[in-house]
């Protein structure tokens, strides 16, 4: 599913993964932001989903776990909720937006 997809582009910081199922990110931003870190795991412990024909919102809650290229090399772990606002594609769904906090 599109959530898998967008944990896994981030999860190997790859920002041309996350921008074939976020079209809408800029791609190059995003892949600044990935080359200041040497990892990041990001994982979802649950997702709540509601589909309205071609359109969905998707309320996960997790935590991100990232360690700084710069700066202190302990891993740093936040708890998150992302909101994915999606749409269905001929070949699946697509992420519209995200607001993360």
């Amino acid at each position: 599913m599109v959530l898998g997809r967008y944990r896994n582009a981030f999860n190997t910081l790859d920002a041309g993964a996350a921008a074939a199922v976020w079209p809408t990110v800029n791609e190059k931003t995003l892949a600044r932001a990935f080359q200041r870190l040497d990892d990041q795991q990001v994982s979802f412990e649950s997702c709540e989903i509601e589909i309205g024909g071609v359109h969905a919102e998707a309320a996960c809650s997790g935590t991100a776990r990232y360690i700084p290229k710069v700066g202190s090399r302990t891993p740093k772990a936040e708890a998150r909720r992302w909101t994915f606002i999606l749409r269905r594609a001929s070949d699946g769904w697509l992420i519209d937006g995200i607001d993360a906090r």
